[in-house]
């Protein structure tokens, strides 16, 4: 067989009337491929340009940002929001005498009960109130 023979039957074949609706049907699906292809490609680099944007954005803004929310006043209907001091050290707490308590409740019988330092503060007029503090 020669070389040109199956050059030439390829020729016969691929320029046959039923292929050239094969050609154009492949060469449509193609492009529609490539089209597709390149349409991902623009969305994904628009996608990763506008993530990049921002978190810029976000970086440059964020301390201006703190600073916005921690100054804005509270709204009317939300609780305000304070906030406690540090805990008193034990060298603040004042310890006040036996007498010193009796004096802070001057119209009411009260008294002391038990051996000192484990002695129980009574009210003795009752009431509804709970009569009894440690």
């Amino acid at each position: 067989m020669k070389r040109t023979e199956p050059d030439e039957l390829l020729r016969e074949i691929l320029t046959g009337e039923e292929v050239a609706g094969f050609r154009r049907a492949s060469l449509e699906r193609g492009l529609k491929a490539l089209k597709a292809r390149r349409r991902h490609r623009a969305l994904g680099r628009v996608c990763a340009g506008a993530s990049l944007a921002l978190a810029l954005a976000a970086v440059l803004l964020w301390p201006s940002l703190q600073g916005y929310w921690s100054r804005r006043a509270p709204t009317a209907g939300a609780p305000e929001v304070v906030k406690a001091s540090a805990p008193p050290d034990a060298n603040t707490v004042r310890f006040i005498s036996d007498d010193e308590l009796m004096a802070l409740f001057p119209n009411q019988s009260v008294a002391l009960i038990g051996k000192p330092g484990h002695q129980e503060f009574v009210f003795l007029d009752g009431g509804n109130e709970t009569s009894r503090y440690q």
